[in-house]
């Protein structure tokens, strides 16, 4: 006769052969993924990565090396022994008269059947709405509103010190056939990297992100002008809705605007004021809107070297000449083909500053979806259970007089009394998880608490489809078949 010792090794023999199967099968199909994971992960700029620079991500590589295989099998032994521990205990337990009662029968029901469920549904319907979350967001973020142009502009930024070093490239620019105009400057909305603090009183300053640029470039920009001081637009500075407010200017000629210089150029009024635009990129946590613009002679410009070009569209080729017209430029004046640091249609730069955060959703949203899978795979298998378990009620319910859908409808209620118990459970997980993880973007989303009305309704009906097809196939079992078995 097998001794409680001898029950508790096999069981847990078992558990371990079970997870040493898994593990090979997971590991062979996580080897086959390395390319796809390696793609997802990648940080690097995709114009760099082309060119072979700029990658600085760590690459997910498959490793079997002699300290790799000891910790798998470290893995498998302890994975395989806690998942068999807790069943072994509870059959050890019981005598062989509990089985011939039904009394193990009836306490498995009771207590784990019952846990098993909530805990599978708490974790579905977690996951799904924080997946939908952090979808709703990648969307909220490229469609930021920018309150300047975007259409038909193209910007290159490369290293020139000032004016003269990039005319010759601005000639060769303003040259081709679809070019309708290039201003000199830097920075763009959304992708400024220069900023300047600038005291209003004794007690208060304005930090403002500034962009640098000659009146053409300011003019192709495209910002919504809400004031105009009617100044020369030479030497002028305009600023931000939020800049202004914070700054309290009272004279748009004198003090204020004469505090400020910044690589060689210094206004000498506030031509106007202008809607707030971003000025970080969307998947930062920086949401200071105080934007500044100062405008001066393009011979004046230190350092600012970018070239923000109007384009009569957006066709690839009008791209390939641009460039072309830069390596010519390069050539004839330092004799080496030096890259640009950024470059493309400004549609494009403002999606590409979201593919860091694009890359990371994709792979967050990978294991989320194969979370959710492998629990639907166990809400099956639970749901199974669960009608097993009731097919002998079923059974005898039928003899005295019920029928299919009586005992369909009343196993189906119990079992969504389950999972509603587990959706208010994960749902406060969800937003606690889905509250953190937006803290981290300065523009996110508000008013998305129907995302997780929509993740109860999804794990709702997977729940019910999966209990109903079971549950349905309990109660047409035919009665005398199921109590021929006990």
């Amino acid at each position: 006769m097998p001794t409680k010792k001898s029950i508790l090794w096999k069981y847990i023999g078992e558990s371990v052969a079970f997870t040493a199967v898994c593990f090979a099968a997971a590991l062979l199909l996580a080897d086959l993924l390395v390319p796809k994971m390696n793609s997802l992960v990648s940080t690097g700029d995709p114009d760099e990565l082309m060119m072979g620079i700029g990658d600085t991500s760590v690459k997910v590589s498959f490793m079997m090396t002699p300290g790799y295989i000891l910790a798998y099998i470290a893995g498998i032994l302890l994975l395989g022994t806690v998942c068999g521990l807790l069943p072994a205990i509870i059959a050890s337990r019981y005598e062989p008269i509990d089985v011939i009662k039904g009394t193990l029968r009836r306490r498995n029901k009771m207590v784990l059947s019952k846990v098993f469920i909530v805990v599978q549904n708490v974790l579905s319907v977690f996951l799904i709405a924080l997946a939908l979350v952090m979808e709703v967001q990648m969307r909220h973020m490229l469609t930021r509103p920018m309150h300047a142009a975007t259409d038909n502009l193209y910007y290159i930024e490369y290293s020139a010190q000032n004016y003269d070093a990039m005319k010759l490239f601005k000639d060769k620019v303003e040259q081709l056939p679809f070019v309708t105009k290039a201003g000199v400057g830097r920075g763009l909305p959304g992708l400024i990297n220069m900023t300047m603090g600038v005291k209003v009183d004794e007690e208060h300053r304005v930090d403002m992100p500034v962009i640098l640029c000659d009146s053409t470039y300011f003019k192709l920009l495209g910002l919504e002008v809400e004031e105009d001081f009617g100044h020369p637009l030479v030497h002028s500075l305009w600023m931000s809705r939020s800049a202004f407010n914070a700054a309290a200017v009272s004279d748009t000629s004198t003090v204020f605007p004469r505090r400020i210089n910044m690589n060689g150029a210094q206004p000498e009024f506030i031509g106007g004021v202008v809607a707030d635009y971003p000025t970080r990129p969307a998947s930062e946590n920086d949401i200071n809107m105080n934007g500044g613009v100062i405008i001066t002679r393009a011979e004046e410009l230190r350092y600012s070297n970018c070239l923000l070009i109007g384009t009569t569209g957006e066709d690839p080729t009008y791209e390939k000449q641009i460039l072309q017209a830069y390596r010519e430029f390069r050539l004839e004046t330092s004799g080496i083909e030096e890259p640009a640091w950024r470059y493309g249609f400004i549609k494009d730069i403002n999606r590409k500053q979201l593919e860091p955060v694009r890359r990371t959703l994709r792979l967050v949203v990978l294991f989320a979806v194969l979370a959710v899978l492998i629990s639907l795979l166990g809400l099956l298998a639970m749901s199974t259970y669960f009608a097993d378990e009731n097919t002998k009620q079923i059974a005898v319910r039928k003899v005295f007089g019920s029928d299919v859908f009586q005992e369909t409808r009343r196993t189906v209620r119990s079992y969504m009394a389950l999972v509603g118990v587990a959706c208010l459970i994960g749902i406060p997980l969800a937003v606690w998880a889905a509250r953190l993880y937006l803290e981290r973007f300065a523009y996110r989303i508000e008013g998305y608490g129907w995302v997780f009305v929509v993740a109860v309704v999804m794990s709702l009906t997977f729940a019910f489809a999966t209990v109903l097809w079971q549950t349905r196939k309990a109660a047409k079992t035919n009665p005398a078949t199921e109590l021929k078995k006990e």
